[in-house]
């Protein structure tokens, strides 16, 4: 029976370092738990940071820098957008609008 537990919390540790690392993180102490929180390194930013194994298998994001600054740009308009949105408004714009996406490459 004690084997068994054994193979199935090996198991779950081997599976979490997994799912970190599909977030961008690295692992930095054993795993502790899946509501505890893990030290971890991202592999973007290089900052150690700390989130629970259980948030990340939820949310699929692992750096909470990172992920903020990417949400962050998927939320800003192109020039033709914040252009449409300003006129919109009944605002004609007189120069280039600051904190644009660059445009797409394809």
């Amino acid at each position: 029976m004690e084997l068994r537990a054994e193979r199935r919390r090996l198991s779950n540790a081997a599976n979490a370092v997994l799912t970190m690392q599909a977030a961008g993180l690295e692992p930095l102490t054993p795993y502790p738990g899946t509501v505890k929180k893990w030290q971890c390194l991202c592999l973007e930013c290089g900052n150690e940071v700390t989130p629970t194994h259980d948030k990340v298998k939820q949310t699929g994001r692992g750096c909470p820098s990172c992920s903020l600054k990417k949400r962050g740009l998927e939320h800003r308009l192109g020039a033709d957008e914040a252009a449409a949105v300003m006129r919109a408004a009944g605002l004609e714009p007189t120069s280039a609008i600051p904190n644009l996406k660059p445009p797409m490459a394809m």
